[in-house]
């Protein structure tokens, strides 16, 4: 471990490996499952959390390769011009209560309040602008197609009740989800401008994806159903930002987190795995859950150890920045020999607040 890396050492009470368990994968049978945790933002806290509640069944540590937790979404302390400072959230900022029922329910645990705002977005070209409820050149020559792809909505909508559906079967009768929105957006003849000053910086800005419109149309839609683009959608902020979200999921088990602490490789084996950190020190885990962005992931994951039909249509593409790869391949996702409480454990506890069971790898 280099000079420098903030460690608190778990606690002596915690079970230990016997000499030579860790590089065999054998344990005892008394032992909680080992875990390892790669990534200290949301995702991973969330995780952690999650196992954190069965110290009888799971012993884990997570890796974090900055000096904080958090992620990309951090919470900065801006200076006011009459003195002290307010918390400013970065990257993600608020929530929509009906949507989000698991951050809700999370807040209320730990007595977070919620407050009243507003998303609203504005993007400058050159000394023209666009944003919600504003009115500006950009807007005056565009009304017309702003007011065609607001049709265009109203009918992707109709088929909305189908993406809802809980259904595979009536969610797979949508025609939309055959279609890409660029598609969509070329039969109405809606012209880049539209595309690229209105549709798109709002979508990367809550997507932080960039090529939005190879989306399935009922897709693109669904998310539309939340957001407009003429007008600020009601939301809600978390009181104090995002850091009392982390310090309280963090609370019980700090000791457990290795800060200043990058993973450069993850080795896997048939009973357990290897995590290497960037000074070349090694920790045997039984299971690995990557919890940071698909690029990490990909340049951590010993690929190899997928199965051959997976390894031969991955390597060859490789994992463009922006774009999230899923698959259902044991390599990559966790071995089928994980035991189903841990499995269970991590789909039901730690999954997206939207209920979003894809995961980045």
């Amino acid at each position: 471990m280099k000079p420098g890396t903030k460690r608190m050492f778990r606690s002596a009470s915690w079970p230990v490996y016997e000499a030579g368990a860790a590089g065999t994968g054998t344990r005892r049978e008394t032992m909680p499952y080992r875990i390892a945790i790669v990534g200290g933002g949301i995702s991973g806290l969330g995780a952690a959390w999650a196992l954190h509640h069965h110290p009888d069944r799971f012993d884990f540590e997570l890796f974090e390769a900055r000096d904080t937790i958090g992620g990309n979404a951090v919470t900065a302390d801006m200076p006011q011009d009459g003195g002290g400072s307010i918390p400013f959230d970065i990257s993600v900022t608020a929530c929509i209560p009906s949507v989000y029922h698991h951050i809700v329910l999370l807040m209320e645990r730990f007595g977070i309040d919620l407050i009243d705002t507003r998303f609203s977005y504005s993007v400058k070209y050159g000394g023209r602008v666009y944003a919600h409820d504003f009115d500006s050149d950009i807007k005056d020559d565009l009304q017309a197609e702003i007011d065609r792809f607001q049709r265009i909505l109203k009918r992707l909508h109709r088929f909305g009740w189908m993406t809802r559906s809980r259904s595979k079967f009536v969610n797979a009768l949508n025609p939309y989800n055959y279609v890409s929105m660029g598609t969509v957006l070329n039969l109405a003849g809606l012209s880049g401008d539209f595309r690229h000053m209105v549709l798109k910086p709002m979508f990367v800005n809550f997507l932080m994806a960039t090529n939005v419109f190879d989306m399935p149309a009922s897709l693109f839609s669904r998310y539309l159903e939340f957001f407009d683009i003429e007008s600020a959608t009601p939301m809600q902020t978390w009181d104090h930002g995002t850091r009392r979200i982390y310090e309280n999921l963090s609370a019980g088990f700090r000791d457990r987190i290795s800060l200043n602490r990058p993973v450069r490789k993850v080795h896997r084996h048939a009973s357990h795995v290897v995590v290497e950190d960037e000074n070349g020190v090694r920790e045997s885990f039984d299971q690995v859950i990557f919890a940071c962005n698909a690029n990490q992931s990909e340049q951590n994951t010993a690929i190899k150890s997928c199965s051959t039909i997976i390894y031969d249509l991955v390597c060859p593409l490789g994992v463009t920045p922006g774009i999230t790869l899923c698959a259902a391949d044991s390599g990559i996702e966790g071995s089928p020999r994980s035991p189903p409480a841990l499995r269970e454990k991590v789909s039901s506890d730690v999954r997206g607040a939207d209920d979003s069971r894809c995961r980045s790898c």
